[in-house]
């Protein structure tokens, strides 16, 4: 018998389940070194033998995987086995591929795959390798701004925009909500309600079911009425300096001095170029708004307060502003002016005085004349008599 004949059976027998794959591989070995060597004597089972140097394999270095297609994949069995007829010379060794699994996890095809081939035919074990799946990232998501009297300026200040806003506007900052996990706000909550139950039980305890508890409620009857109503006061607002503070929405009183005039421009642009040129060292001034219409008092502080009186008076006449006689207190002469805002028409009403170092503007407008004249009355009044003029 030919050691192809013995190589036929060995392979039969394999594929018939009858040898192990080490026993296969080892018989299989014998039989090509006994074909290499000339010699056809039947392979017995024996053990690996110790190699003594790199030549003493016949056989080519095992073929080393890299990155390819993965192979198709027949069948779910654990160990399928593939026969494909010979292709090349009985002379060409036999080759064992090794090929790590790295396409779609397949359910059902664990362990190994073996294809079997005769003479120049290759053995192929191909490892089941399970995808890891890629890791989830977690996704990933402003303070309120308040305003300031600018907001508050006449609608004649000029090109700046935030100037030509004049009344209506609400100082009061908005409203800050709070949206905290509701996981504390359950759990109080509930401690709430129980505490609720138990003050109704105690209170039906000791004024129902004790002993004389009804009778201490029907003594006193009236204990509940008896008590008088409370009702809570609104302080007045304090003056500030020499100016008086009318009741309303208010930005705060402000400071300023001649830098900050410049860099704020907090009145119209006329108005700060002749503060700049008779020398006003310092202004201080209250704003305040109450149901769309503006009360807006100034104290500025000059070296020569007479002066800086005439020249304010002189300058505000070009934009219309001319004595009312009828607004008159004492020796001062309010003027009066109707200036234009959009598609609104705004009465003015402003006075000047000076008092002290000082020269006092108290100035009031809105939409509707009579409203303005009204609000201007009490607040130039409550002006006069917190600082009086003394020219």
């Amino acid at each position: 018998m030919t050691w192809q004949e013995q190589l036929r059976q060995l392979d039969a027998a394999f594929a018939a389940g009858k040898v192990s794959a080490d026993v296969y591989r080892r018989q299989r070995d014998d039989l090509l070194a006994s074909a290499q060597s000339g010699q056809s004597a039947t392979p017995q089972p024996q053990p690996p033998q110790q190699q003594t140097g790199p030549d003493s394999n016949p056989f080519p270095a095992p073929f080393k995987w890299s990155p390819q297609q993965p192979q198709p994949q027949q069948g779910s069995s654990s160990e399928p086995t593939q026969f494909i007829k010979p292709v090349g010379a009985p002379e060409e060794a036999d080759r064992t591929q090794v090929v790590p699994n790295s396409g779609q996890p397949q359910s059902g095809d664990a362990g190994e795959r073996t294809q079997v081939v005769s003479n120049a035919d290759r053995t192929q074990v191909v490892r089941g390798q399970q995808q890891q799946g890629a890791p989830w990232q977690a996704q990933q998501g402003t303070p309120w701004g308040g305003g300031d009297q600018s907001a508050y300026s006449p609608p004649w200040a000029g090109g700046d925009p935030e100037q030509q806003q004049w009344s209506g506007f609400n100082t009061q900052g908005p409203e800050v909500f709070d949206e905290r996990g509701g996981g504390k706000g359950k759990v109080f909550a509930i401690v709430g309600v129980v505490v609720l139950v138990l003050a109704i039980a105690a209170g039906v305890y000791f004024f129902v079911i004790k002993p004389g508890g009804g009778e201490s409620v029907a003594a006193n009857p009236s204990s509940s009425s008896a008590a008088a109503p409370t009702t809570t006061t609104k302080p007045k607002p304090k003056p500030f300096g020499t100016l008086f503070v009318p009741e309303g929405n208010s930005a705060g009183p402000k400071t300023y001095t001649a830098e900050e005039l410049a860099t704020a421009k907090p009145l119209p642009t006329p108005d700060l170029l002749v503060l700049k040129q008779v020398g006003v060292t310092e202004a201080r001034s209250v704003i305040v708004v109450d149901n769309e219409i503006t009360s807006s008092l100034w104290a500025f502080k000059s070296g020569d307060a007479a002066a800086l009186l005439e020249a304010m008076d002189t300058d505000q006449k070009r934009f219309g502003f001319v004595e009312d006689p009828t607004a008159k207190q004492g020796a001062v002469v309010p003027s009066k002016s109707v200036q234009t805002s959009g598609e609104k028409s705004i009465t003015v009403f402003r006075a000047h005085y000076v008092a002290g170092t000082e020269v006092i503007r108290t100035e009031v407008f809105a939409v509707d004349e009579a409203s303005a004249r009204k609000r201007f009355d009490e607040v130039f009044t409550e002006q006069l008599k917190h600082t009086a003029p003394t020219k």
